[in-house]
């Protein structure tokens, strides 16, 4: 499991001055093979309504050419109101293939926003799927996230593209199990990280959480969360028994990692 980081775990430092290009460089040389462009916290990579540029974002894959980059936005394709024309996914896209390099071009979309139980959502499958279709006949690895939905529906939505367009791997899955507290489903997501095929996965993103609270927000944090020195070997080890290659993401709420979907626009 190679370890990433996702770049929202920077937003303190972008908004003191820092810039992206030197924090990428930052981590490449700590060792992280895997990094995740997250919109909203890109600085000068994305406009100041969080739309992608993707000539700058291409220069980081030139600069860190060794690093495989993904390029994660927020979109609500669980919803029957998603708008599939709008511009920032035309430019996720380009921002897979911008930040690709001698790896394949990878776009995440998570939907923090949709919320309803399983009989309230409707999603939008055939939209879904024109852009899962897109995506591949450009060469783009598609990624999909659940948060504050029932995992039933998000995952039968998921079988129901790859089934539509015959791929039993394609949209992949980025697996976050604090994200079931969202859902109040907190009680499913360890089994299910273990019933789900490791092809099925393209990342799993790590928190410091604990009883559907983020850690540095515990009354009882665990050892280092408050410190940016979290025990990170320990949220390790429920992965191990897995073989291959997703992201495993690390994030947290200091200056290196991030307190994940603390504000709802974000992705």
């Amino acid at each position: 499991m190679n370890p990433g980081l996702v770049t929202n775990c920077w937003q303190t430092l972008i908004e003191q001055g820092a810039t992206i290009d030197d924090l990428v460089k930052q981590a490449r040389d700590r060792g992280y093979p895997v990094i995740e462009l997250r919109q909203g916290c890109l600085g000068t990579a994305e406009t100041t309504s969080l739309l992608a540029r993707p000539d700058r974002l291409a220069q980081l894959a030139r600069d860190c050419p060794e690093v495989d980059f993904d390029y994660a936005m927020s979109f609500p394709f669980l919803s029957p109101d998603a708008n599939y024309q709008q511009e920032a996914l035309v430019l996720g896209q380009e921002a897979a293939l911008a930040t690709a390099g001698r790896f394949v071009p990878h776009l995440r979309i998570v939907d923090v926003t949709t919320t309803g139980t399983l009989q309230e959502i409707a999603p939008n499958v055939d939209s879904l799927i024109d852009l899962a279709g897109t995506c591949r006949q450009k060469g783009i690895r598609l990624s999909l996230e659940h948060a504050r939905q029932p995992w039933r529906l998000f995952y039968d939505t998921v079988c129901q593209v790859r089934e539509a367009l015959d791929e039993s791997l394609h949209p992949a899955i980025c697996f976050d199990p604090a994200n079931f507290s969202l859902a109040d489903e907190q009680e499913l997501s360890a089994g299910l990280l273990g019933s789900l095929e490791l092809s099925e996965i393209s990342m799993v993103h790590v928190k410091q959480f604990r009883d559907g609270r983020f850690l540095v927000d515990h009354p009882q944090p665990a050892p280092g969360a408050d410190t940016g020195q979290p025990e990170w070997r320990t949220q390790r080890n429920p992965h191990q028994h897995k073989s291959g290659n997703p992201l495993c993401g690390f994030r947290h709420g200091s200056r290196w990692f991030d307190p994940g979907h603390s504000q709802p626009a974000r992705p």
